[in-house]
């Protein structure tokens, strides 16, 4: 059997920094350099990779083991010169790690076979990085505004007879977009004028999945604005909850910006209508979008009929419509008041029977676009409806 190896001190030596371990302990494979001791060691070590690398280890053994002891005698001579040649290069560095630093750099390392290169580091440009441009990105439905456009004075009837022809656009072509500008435009003017509340014109409606369509959620918003801006207009109501208890304060001028930040709360119609604006039921027939959902399926009962069986029932009005048709034939008094009458009629029911004659006049006015009839006017024309309609 062959006898173990046995190394000398230097031979040991160069077993340790062929396998990549310096004399000291230090591991090159996780080294991050930076420090003049690491530079040296790893100095050492890239040099004695330049010679021809015999990789063993201490108790090897078999025919190898001469070739190896010969190869490790032959290179004790050199390593010797190489580490002190290292250790002079190490002094040298530590003698100027505390001095400023330059622009380029000079090393150059002896190793057996031919010399590498002298390499010298260039000085390096500093990088400017270019300014990051995006587009412009399209105004989405969280950047939400109220349009700024207004027009002048105009007579009302001309802003009615236009408000209903952009209603049939929007029917007609199903886009939003190209009428907004003006149609908040005659609305806020209409608000201002103070006859025909928000909740009775003619207007662009939400689709039933509206709140899931950036154009319907921005008509939403729209109504929402105008329906504030009437209560600033026209009403005397106390300060909303909240951040926006400024809105509806009627000794300062409206303010569109608090209203669209208070349009794009998602909130549900209740909560908008009696927890943050504490309307009552006659203010919030008034609006568009501001009541209660109990107040929607009333007035759709009313006017439009009711789908809650298969098949739809007629609207409320109906009878109405055909007890005044009838009433006009025979009294000429009644001829061309037949809306008065309905409207009247259809006050009441939206408040209750038991709501004084002023409210339901103002209601009915506001239906029509037209002054509040007098108390004693409404009873007068109900209680002649009211026989009419029994006698049917």
């Amino acid at each position: 059997m062959t006898q173990p190896l046995i190394l000398t001190d230097a031979e040991r030596h160069l077993n340790e920094e062929l396998n990549g371990r310096s004399p000291r302990g230090y591991d090159f494979s996780a080294s991050t350099g930076g420090t003049s001791q690491e530079i040296k060691e790893q100095a050492r070590y890239r040099s004695l990779v330049g010679a021809e690398k015999v990789a063993f280890k201490v108790n090897m053994d078999g025919p190898k083991a001469a070739e190896v002891a010969k190869k490790a005698a032959d290179n004790t001579a050199w390593l010797e010169r190489e580490l002190a040649e290292f250790d002079k290069i190490a002094e040298e560095i530590d003698s100027t790690e505390d001095s400023p630093k330059t622009t380029a750099s000079t090393v150059a390392i002896t190793h057996p076979g031919p010399p590498l290169p002298v390499v010298t580091m260039p000085p390096l440009e500093p990088v400017i990085a270019e300014p990051v441009i995006k587009p412009p990105a399209a105004r989405s439905v969280s950047e939400y505004q109220f349009p700024e456009a207004r027009i002048p004075p105009t007579e009302a009837k001309d802003l009615r007879l236009i408000l209903n022809a952009l209603k049939e656009q929007f029917n007609s072509e199903k886009d939003y977009a190209p009428l907004r500008d003006e149609f908040c435009a005659i609305s806020i003017a209409l608000n201002e004028e103070g006859l025909w509340a928000p909740k009775f014109r003619p207007q662009p409606k939400i689709s039933p999945m509206g709140a899931k369509i950036s154009i319907d959620m921005t008509l939403n918003r729209d109504h929402l604005v105008i329906d504030a801006h009437w209560l600033w207009v026209n009403e005397r109501l106390p300060p909303p909850a909240g951040a926006y208890a400024a809105l509806l304060d009627s000794t300062q001028p409206f303010n569109f910006t608090l209203a669209a930040a208070y349009a794009k709360e998602k909130w549900k119609a209740e909560f908008r209508a009696e927890g943050v604006l504490f309307l009552p039921v006659a203010v919030q027939w008034q609006l568009c979008k501001t009541h209660t959902v109990e107040l929607i399926d009333r007035y759709k009962a009313l006017t439009y009929g009711d789908r809650a069986g298969t098949t739809k029932a007629p609207a409320l009005v109906g009878r109405i419509r055909t007890v005044m048709n009838t009433w006009a034939r025979s009294t000429r008094g009644v001829l061309g008041q037949e809306l008065a009458y309905e409207n009247l009629w259809l006050a009441r029911e939206m408040l209750g029977a038991k709501a004084a004659a002023r409210e339901i006049g103002i209601l009915a006015g506001l239906m029509s676009g037209t002054k509040a009839l007098e108390a004693s006017t409404v009873r007068n024309k109900l209680r002649g409806l009211d026989t009419r309609l029994a006698a049917a």
